[in-house]
């Protein structure tokens, strides 16, 4: 058996290659060899990039809105619109503890209420939480929610001047690494999975968004309400204990309350 030697260039660079020949080899494995060093080669100079061109919608109106979230007491089984019922003490969000920093509001918007029919179109966040669950959205708040970036593959493939979709919040709670999820208040008493969701217009011809509920259009107001934990617990743990699949992005869920910025992960306190 004999080494037969040929050079070929990759790259604008001299690559050899050694390929054994036997008694009955012929020259038609030359062509493959090279293709499958070529191939391994490209691969590994790729780097695959997923990106989505996106169009930034502002709030429809320029008067405040706000937005208040509501906690469920279960010891006393009422609401209120503050951060000690899930959990945060007064120093905890005066002195902004990493556990406070690191909680947050969801925003998921969707294409459909019905949860068997619903593809999620894009989600956002409020990363502040302040002092208080009570939010003002408007030009001049500074809100993380008053600018929406709609994914633009969903807006070309609308066909109308407008588009009707939902909006559902929750709240991630870093000190205990658990979910909160909220409904909407205007619709206590439907039966439905429309119940979660808040029934929302963007408009395509001037690049806005307006959330249409009777309380936005009484007062400017928006109630979401915790969805009692002891009256619907499986739906909430269903919900935690998907939360690794959250966003469809391998987006990783929390297993602690403190976040460590040098080696991005959560540990506990």
């Amino acid at each position: 058996m004999s080494l037969m030697k040929e050079t070929i260039r990759l790259r604008n660079q001299e690559i050899n290659l050694k390929i054994r020949l036997g008694l009955h080899d012929a020259f038609t494995g030359f062509q493959q060899e090279i293709d499958n060093l070529t191939t391994i080669t490209t691969n590994d100079l790729i780097n695959p990039v997923t990106d989505t061109e996106v169009r930034r919608f502002k709030h429809a109106i320029n008067d405040a809105t706000t937005l208040n979230f509501s906690f469920y007491n279960s010891t006393l089984d009422s609401y209120g619109i503050n951060f000690t019922i899930p959990g945060f003490t007064s120093v905890e969000l005066i002195n902004k503890s990493l556990s406070a920093q690191n909680s947050f509001f969801i925003l998921e918007y969707y294409d459909s209420y019905d949860i068997y029919e619903q593809n999620k179109i894009f989600t956002t966040y409020l990363a502040k939480i302040g002092n208080s669950p009570t939010y003002l959205i408007s030009p001049t708040s500074n809100s993380e929610l008053y600018r929406w970036y709609i994914p633009i593959s969903y807006i070309n493939s609308q066909t109308g001047a407008t588009v009707t979709g939902y909006t559902k919040f929750s709240f991630y709670n870093a000190k205990i690494g658990k979910l909160h999820v909220f409904y909407n208040q205007d619709n206590e008493s439907e039966g439905t999975s429309l119940r979660m969701y808040f029934k929302t217009k963007l408009n395509l011809a001037n690049n806005t968004w307006e959330i249409q509920t009777p309380s936005f259009a009484s007062s400017l107001t928006l109630n979401a309400k915790e969805l009692k934990y002891t009256t619907y617990q499986q739906y909430t743990d269903r919900v935690n204990d998907t939360i690794e699949n959250f966003e469809n992005l391998a987006q990783d869920y929390p297993s602690g309350n403190t976040f460590n910025y040098l080696n991005g992960k959560y540990y506990t306190i």
